[in-house]
């Protein structure tokens, strides 16, 4: 009762619609089914009839074989099982049927497993499954001598052994999988109704089945009149793949051959010769072969050729289709450049839910726990128009959270939220450390933000529950902490949903038994999330965009394929490394199951090609990418080549430009877009007279201006110069860059202290905690055993610094704590020694000092006060003389002390002295300068530990010093803040905070900043 017509789908469609008129013409009484591949092809087939040769479809119905199975076994009487057919939980059963069956699972990797191992073998499986593969059968017919080597047939033999435990389970449990609703259907199609009532079934464009699948469809054809269009070319290579299934199962059937209908395909000459030994000349234009520089380039082409097509040549958008083998590579780059070229489209694939925000909002909101708490994460769902609730108008809550996490040095880490926030709840946070007048973050905030994570950690981490009440209780996590905004999209609105419905299809987990642990329910949603797919936004009519799978059947008037690089199109395939070829090769002959071999992929993706090309009407363009966005070279793909030898042609063809200017000069002005067009005009130098009047005085050469930080008297910071005083840290600032200084101290835009990575001391918090250690140690009465004195103030001042406040694991604190206690212990036994050679002791410890500032300073600044706090002042026995002790951690500058003061980039020093001396009451005289490096020393870091500025030196520095600082005060005073580059390898540029927002790369601003000696 079945009647084949084969050719290709050029051919077909004709074919189809005739015998659809037919029926319809008849006016058979009953209905008709047609039943396609995949819904997105029997959508098309509905539409060429309905839409393109208007045809009346009523009474016929359009099908997929999942669908058309469903709907007999539901006449019948469903069952009393539950249709289970998500992927993530059938890997869960096999999962646990592994874990159940430890001399099984050795054959699978053993208990050290990976859990993906679980979806490799379960694919498997479902081969065997839906060959029909019985184990029974097997091991009766041919016992051990289907396969002879040992090593296969025990694979095999564990495989048929799984795939029998598998079925049994799922029989046990009450699930009816897939493959078994198909079986189940094949079993009914004898008696149904629903298919008695259909005049004909019209089967259309597959060209394989599985073996269950082909069951099915021998069940219904033998029993219903039905007609097959099946796409094949006799003798052709590149139908070799459907060359077995034509042969062996559809050759007992009555044959035709389909007609040509309609004018014939774009490159019908060279496609007779494809994959064979034929080569013909295409006429002109009909096809064209493009390279371009990875996705974003190949999309630009595609895009200016389909500008080109719809201005010239008159071809409406909807008849040109842009077709990769997969459409992932592709998908972000053709819709950003289509929206920016005003071209609609329509895209024939779903796009993956994860790249809704939504979705990926409500994963991180759940995972958060697991991921122990990443600051990145926790800022982009505060940050989210999701997030709930919402802050008030007005309010700087948001931007308050997230200057806090980048204030206290949160990174990651439980250990670093719970030790670096929660301890500073008492008082606003100041954005940048011991400076006066800084901005601070309110302590209310600073509440809020700790309930926001703790509440959190406290919700993530509750344990224990079935699969339905944790799903239950990451819905109500969601829901408090999500929401929609008041008029979402329907982007929106799908996600939200999506989102809801795989929390709920995790309750079916249940069926499983064993309930999981709050991680492995995450590791299944996050599976199910990642399988989900979201209908594309950009649906109905334009340029059709779709990977080829969707493509087959299709007709377009120009197509245009891009990705033909080798391990794209052709895609890479790979062996079953579980159930392997020769088993494969085994079940089909001798054995008699119709399992395909992985192998044969090659033979499918030539039939792709074949049918994606055989799609276009008029005209082809290729498209490959001759490098990646990197420039690094890619390979054509193989086909492509093919393709220009049977076309009679080279590969080579037209080149989009890898440079931007070069690009943009070389396209006709009507194609580009706006900014395109802008930026060609800025490139050829004709800009409008106001823009190249700024950009003229922007690359111009000479003295600086306005446009260079000479900003003029920037009274609010005069007034708070004034009012607060002037630290040495400060003007060592502008010194090093008075952009800098403008940017941190004018701006207030702040600087950071700089952090480490989570589980690291920062080395700011590594010099806080030196100089509370030194302070301890000095303030205590001498005597006894310094390194008794030394323990005590290391532990006191650790246990002020515990590890939950620096908010690093106790590992890592202890191994801290015990490397700066060494340290301390060799830079104490020096320093005590040099002390007693010297006579200087301890004067004054991390001691405040302000007084006037000395020297002149500009009539702006003329209250100017100095400040700073001094690490420690020594002094001799008689108090006749003192010296400066500065402590750094390590000391990295170059040049003597001497020279960095005379050049004005070194200030702590010299102003220390001068304060201590004034609050000395001027009694004693300076002595020494210094600067002691606690973990420098010639032994440990090849530099020295001590770096001394005598008293007699400065005496005699001191004129010319005030005089050079005089002017940074009055350039601070004017408004001079020009940039200062330093970008060497070890130059400050790479460290600034700012270097992204001064022009330093800028060559003519660079030169005029350069030219003024500060």
């Amino acid at each position: 009762m079945l009647r084949v017509r084969y050719g290709p789908f050029d051919a077909l469609e004709g074919s189809f619609v005739a015998r659809l008129e037919e029926l319809i013409a008849r006016g058979v009484p009953t209905k008709a089914a047609v039943v396609a591949p995949s819904r997105r092809m029997a959508d098309r087939l509905e539409r060429l009839a309905a839409v393109e040769r208007g045809l009346p479809l009523l009474g016929v119905e359009f099908h997929t074989f999942h669908s058309l199975a469903l709907a007999i076994v539901d006449e019948g009487g469903f069952p009393d099982l539950t249709l289970i057919g998500d992927p993530v939980f059938h890997d869960r059963l096999v999962d646990g049927l592994l874990e159940e069956r430890p001399a099984l699972a050795n054959y699978f990797g053993g208990p050290a497993r990976p859990r993906a191992l679980a979806g490799a073998l379960r694919a498997s499986l479902r081969d065997l499954i839906d060959a029909g593969v019985s184990p029974g059968a097997l091991a009766e017919h041919f016992g051990d001598e289907l396969l002879r080597e040992p090593h296969e047939r025990e694979r095999l033999g564990a495989l048929l052994s799984m795939a029998q435990a598998y079925e049994e389970r799922l029989e046990k449990l009450g699930i009816l999988s897939p493959s078994a609703l198909v079986r189940l259907a094949s079993a009914r199609a004898q008696d149904c109704e629903l298919l008695r009532s259909f005049g004909e079934l019209l089967y259309y464009g597959f060209y394989d089945l599985t073996g269950l699948q082909l069951e099915f469809f021998e069940a219904v054809t033998s029993r219903h009149p039905s007609s097959l269009f099946f796409p094949f070319r006799r003798g052709h290579p590149a139908f070799r793949f459907a060359e077995p299934f034509f042969e062996e199962k559809l050759g007992g059937y009555e044959l035709e051959e389909a007609g040509p209908q309609g004018a014939e395909t774009a490159l019908a000459p060279a496609l007779d010769g494809l994959f064979g030994e034929g080569a013909a000349i295409l006429p002109k234009g009909r096809l064209r072969v493009i390279s371009a520089s990875g996705a974003r380039d190949e999309a630009w082409a595609v895009a200016k050729e389909i500008l080109k097509l719809t201005d010239a040549g008159g071809v409406p958008y909807e008849d040109i289709g842009v077709v990769a083998r997969t459409l992932e590579p592709y998908r972000e780059a053709v819709a950003q450049v289509f929206a920016e070229n005003a071209i609609p489209l329509s895209l024939g694939s779903d796009e993956p839910l994860l790249r809704a925000p939504l979705a990926k909002c409500a994963l991180n909101l759940l995972t958060l726990r697991r991921r122990d708490f990443p600051a990145a994460i926790v800022e982009d769902l505060f940050c989210s128009p999701y997030f709930r609730p919402q802050p008030a108008a007005g309010s700087r809550r948001r931007w308050h959270w997230r200057q806090a996490i980048a204030a206290l040095g949160i990174r990651a880490g439980w250990l670093q939220w719970r030790g670096k926030l929660e301890s500073r709840l008492k008082e606003d946070l100041a954005l940048s450390s011991g400076r006066e007048g800084g901005y601070r973050i309110p302590k209310e905030d600073l509440a809020a933000l700790w309930d926001f994570v703790s509440g959190l950690e406290s919700e993530l981490g509750q344990r224990g529950g079935s699969w339905s009440e944790l799903a239950r209780r990451a819905r109500r996590v969601l829901e408090r902490h999500l929401d929609l905004p008041e008029s979402p999209d329907e982007r929106e609105s799908l996600a939200s949903e999506a989102v809801s419905g795989a929390l709920e299809s995790l309750e079916l987990f249940d069926f499983l038994g064993a309930p999981p642990s709050w991680d492995e329910f995450l590791e299944a949603f996050e599976a199910k999330l990642r399988r989900l797919t979201l209908e594309s936004a950009q649906a109905g009519r334009g340029v059709r965009v779709m990977d080829a799978m969707d493509a087959r059947g299709q007709s377009f008037r120009v197509l245009i394929i891009v990705g033909l690089k080798e391990k794209l199109f052709p895609r890479m395939v790979s062996e079953d490394p579980l159930l392997r070829e020769p088993a494969r090769a085994a079940l089909r002959h001798p054995a008699g199951y119709w399992i395909a071999r992985k192998s044969a992929g090659y033979e499918e993706e030539r039939l792709l090609f074949y049918l994606t090309l055989a799609s276009a009407r008029e005209r082809v363009i290729c498209v490959y990418p001759r490098s990646d966005e990197a420039g690094k070279a890619e390979v054509p793909s193989l086909y492509l080549r093919e393709l220009c030898r049977a076309a009679g042609r080279t590969l080579e063809g037209e080149r989009v430009p890898r440079q931007p200017a070069e690009k943009l000069v070389g396209c006709p002005a009507r194609l580009l877009s706006p900014k395109e067009l802008s930026l060609r005009s800025a490139f050829a130098g004709v800009l409008p007279p106001s823009l190249l009047a700024r950009v003229g005085g922007l690359n111009r050469f000479g003295k600086p201006g306005e446009r260079d930080g000479l900003v003029g008297p920037a009274g609010e910071h005069l007034k708070k110069l004034d009012r607060d005083g002037l630290s040495p840290s400060a003007l060592d600032e502008f010194a090093q860059c008075p952009f800098r200084y403008f940017a941190d101290r004018v701006l207030g835009l702040g600087t950071r202290d700089d952090d480490a990575s989570m589980g690291e001391f920062a080395s700011w918090a590594r010099g806080k905690i030196y100089h509370a250690v030194l302070e301890e140690f000095y303030s205590k009465p001498a005597g006894g055993n310094w390194g008794d004195r030394l323990d005590a103030a290391v532990e006191s001042v650790f246990a002020a610094h515990d590890w939950k406040s620096m908010g690093v694991y106790p590992v890592l604190w202890l191994s801290s704590k015990k490397t700066m206690s060494a340290c301390l212990r060799e830079f104490l036994a020096w320093d005590l020694a040099e002390q007693k050679a010297s006579g200087f002791r301890p004067l004054w410890l991390e001691k405040e000092l302000r007084g006037a500032w000395p020297g002149r300073v500009p009539k702006d600044l003329a209250g100017l006060r100095a400040h700073g706090v001094i690490d420690r002042v020594d002094a001799d026995e008689a108090g006749a003389r003192f010296r400066i002790v500065d402590y750094k951690t390590r000391w990295r500058k170059k040049g003597k002390l001497a020279k960095l003061i005379a050049e004005g980039r070194l200030h702590q020093l010299p102003l220390y002295a001068e304060l201590a001396a004034e609050a000395l009451g001027g009694k004693a005289e300076l002595a020494q300068a210094a600067i002691y490096c606690l973990e420098d020393s010639p032994d440990a870091s090849g530099r020295e530990r001590a770096l001394s500025y005598e008293g007699k030196q400065w005496a005699a520095d001191k004129k010319a010093y005030y005089e050079l600082v005089a002017g940074q005060l009055e350039e601070i005073a004017k408004g001079r803040f020009l940039i200062k580059p330093n970008d060497d390898d070890f130059g400050y540029c790479r460290f600034c905070e700012f270097s992204t927002m001064c022009r330093k790369n800028h060559g003519p601003s660079r030169s005029r900043a350069m030219g003024v000696r500060l």
